[in-house]
């Protein structure tokens, strides 16, 4: 029985070493059939670099940044902890407008046809214009809302960090309902 066994093992490793040399030699990829195609290395060349936070001890950031980043027309917007949200055009380098908030953002942005909204760290459900970073309304959760905005049917739908899921109406800002689990 225990030879039989070492057969097997030994049968085993040679098996995989035969595939290991196959994938090796003959490659993932398949063979080439555009030869006229060059390798492109600017492909993911940084061009510029912005910091967004001011306290970072070697190489690593003392805050995380949560916030998510998308372009709205011409502009990338993203959020950040230390400056709240940012509006720049890409291609300039050049900011647009910068929107402070105390304590940053805090959960990811959703951009619904013109609108953003976020949660900040000061505790405030925002709606904020995304051409010119103009607040349309803000409400005070009092918590941290840990979850994305969600946007369906007219409303606004959150969830904060005390297990909450509130409901708004997302073109005033009122408040329709909430749900708080146990």
């Amino acid at each position: 029985m225990h030879r039989q066994q070492s057969f097997t093992l030994v049968g085993w490793i040679v098996k995989s070493s035969l595939l290991v040399i196959c994938f090796l030699t003959l490659g993932c990829s398949g063979r080439n059939i555009h030869k006229d195609l060059k390798a492109d290395t600017d492909v993911l060349v940084r061009q510029w670099t912005m910091p967004t936070q001011k306290d970072i001890l070697s190489g690593f950031s003392v805050n995380p940044e949560y916030a998510n980043s998308f372009f709205y027309e011409n502009t990338l917007i993203f959020g950040s902890r230390t400056k709240g949200v940012i509006s720049l055009y890409p291609s300039l380098n050049q900011i647009r407008w910068v929107l402070p908030i105390e304590n940053g953002i805090q959960s990811e942005i959703s951009l619904y046809d013109d609108t953003l909204y976020f949660g900040g760290g000061d505790g405030f459900l925002y709606s904020v214009q995304a051409d010119t970073g103009r607040v349309n309304w803000r409400y005070s959760v009092r918590n941290t809302l840990l979850s994305r905005p969600v946007f369906s049917n007219g409303r606004l739908f959150v969830t904060a960090a005390d297990d909450t899921v509130y409901a708004f109406d997302a073109g005033t800002g009122e408040w329709i309902w909430h749900y708080r689990r146990r």
